[in-house]
């Protein structure tokens, strides 16, 4: 079971085609979402079978804050209705023309908050205008590294070498994937878990007060039943 999580426009769909060698997951030339939920995937490979889930990214351009929550409510049922656990989580980037780091934010939600450290997760970084590609994570991997950002391995792809490069992603999975998949502990059961990620969400949500924020997820976690 494999999550694929990054920003709105990144080319999480892209990436999940380039592994099928097909089209198998809905893409969008515009800034709109084409991944409104999660999605699963199935893809067969000699050696083993994916289940990949494309995920959508909570909007703060929203002025909903409803919105935002079902986005996280969404993504936490994800992990948390995975019965066989989570094996490995796919981050997906394209580089900020300024040099941010704005997609710390579901880094630090899938692997820090709701995966506890306990999956790998590796990067594919969307490299379309690069001439080596293959140069500009030693380039970087400092700058993530000093967010808090480090992956059991990467690799960057471009739109015009397809081919090529499914065959790099797909070694890249198959070669980072645990075989001990983590499973989330029912909210319920422990309150510890409860704080950690409401305290772990509320951090990362900009221009949101944390009490009002953590307040709305608590009621869409109890009316979704996921805390009793």
């Amino acid at each position: 079971n494999i999550i694929v999580f990054g920003e709105t426009g990144v080319g999480k769909s892209s990436v999940i085609n380039m592994v099928a060698g097909r089209h198998i997951a809905e893409t969008s030339n515009s800034f709109f979402p084409c991944t409104l939920e999660p999605q699963q995937h199935v893809v067969y490979t000699p050696d083993v079978t994916l289940n990949l889930f494309n995920t959508p990214s909570p909007s703060h351009d929203s002025p909903d804050i409803s919105g935002y929550t079902d986005t996280i409510v969404a993504l936490y049922k994800l992990v948390h209705n995975m019965k066989d656990g989570v094996n490995l989580l796919i981050h997906v980037i394209r580089p900020q023309p300024t040099g941010g780091l704005e997609y710390t934010r579901l880094y630090r939600m899938f692997y820090k908050i709701f995966c506890e450290k306990k999956v790998p997760v590796v990067l594919i970084t969307h490299l379309d205008y690069e001439e080596h590609p293959e140069d500009w994570w030693y380039s970087n991997y400092s700058t993530f590294r000093g967010h808090g950002m480090d992956y059991a391995g990467e690799v960057c792809v471009a739109a015009n070498k397809k081919e090529r490069d499914s065959v790099k992603v797909v070694k890249l999975i198959t070669s980072q994937w645990s075989s001990v998949p983590f499973k989330m502990e029912r909210v319920e059961k422990s309150l510890a878990v409860l704080m950690r990620i409401f305290n772990g969400v509320v951090s990362i949500i900009p221009g949101i007060k944390p009490v009002v924020l953590g307040r709305t997820l608590y009621c869409t976690l109890w009316e979704y039943g996921w805390i009793l």
